[in-house]
């Protein structure tokens, strides 16, 4: 293959990939607003619909103790999690404070008096449900995440696997920390991720199209003006009358 035809297929791959992300960019802001939608982690768990794929969740617990963390590590010292191995993205399920993982915790704080107090071999609670997947890449490295439990008044972001596929990568490591998962059920939502305007959905469209068309249109020119082969008849002149090649004949 050549140089110039190995370059043409790598522009059209691009365009493509610009095709689809402008394509996907284009439904994400299709089917939400530009300003999030409030609602309560509360009312998500008790069945009420998704009002938008936008939205602003009030009061919550972030359950960090919970998360499932995907990292960056190096080959040569094994694949072990460290404090500072950088984190690409972190998993994290949030409750709202009437799940009954807080109902039972709520039980054993009155018991023994505050959470430092509960003894380790207590029947802590453990959570086995939850409604919303925080996917958020807010910490460099892993001891930038914050330890057990944290209240939050909101956050927002996309609904994300409403409008998108998780890959099978992801899907896989999740499962790992919740195998009964169901991700028909769970809202996984980006956090700070906001829709794109139709505007810049558009661009990208048509830079990718422009970028597939190039290496098309170069490729049909070079074939439509390419001379012809070696040792091939040229075009065919007709026969010169003979009246004009040997003058006229006299009588």
């Amino acid at each position: 293959m050549s140089k110039r035809r190995t370059v043409g297929l790598i522009v059209m791959a691009i365009g493509g990939c610009l095709i689809y992300y402008g394509l996907l960019e284009y439904r994400v802001g299709s089917g939400a607003s530009p300003d999030p939608a409030d609602v309560e982690l509360a009312d998500l768990e008790a069945g009420k619909p998704l009002p938008d794929n936008h939205i602003r969740i009030g009061l919550h617990h972030c359950l960090y103790k919970s998360s499932v963390i995907e990292y960056e590590y190096d080959e040569d010292d094994g694949k072990a999690m460290k404090p500072s191995s950088p984190v690409k993205w972190i998993w994290s399920p949030l409750i709202s404070d009437r799940h009954p993982y807080m109902q039972k915790l709520r039980k054993l704080v009155a018991k023994h008096g505050s959470i430092k107090k509960i003894p380790r071999n207590a029947d802590w609670p453990v959570v086995k449900d939850f409604v919303v997947l925080l996917k958020s890449e807010a910490y460099d490295t892993v001891r930038e995440i914050p330890d057990g439990r944290k209240l939050y008044k909101s956050v927002s972001g996309l609904v994300i696997n409403r409008i998108e596929s998780l890959g099978d990568d992801e899907k896989r490591l999740i499962r790992r920390r919740f195998p009964e998962i169901d991700f028909d059920k769970i809202l996984i939502v980006e956090h700070g991720r906001k829709p794109s305007s139709p505007a810049v959905s558009v661009a990208f469209i048509a830079g990718g199209t422009l970028l597939v068309l190039m290496p098309v249109a170069f490729f049909v020119r070079r074939l439509v003006g390419r001379p012809p082969a070696a040792g091939s008849p040229g075009p065919v002149q007709p026969a010169p009358d003979a009246q004009a090649e040997d003058g006229p004949v006299k009588a």
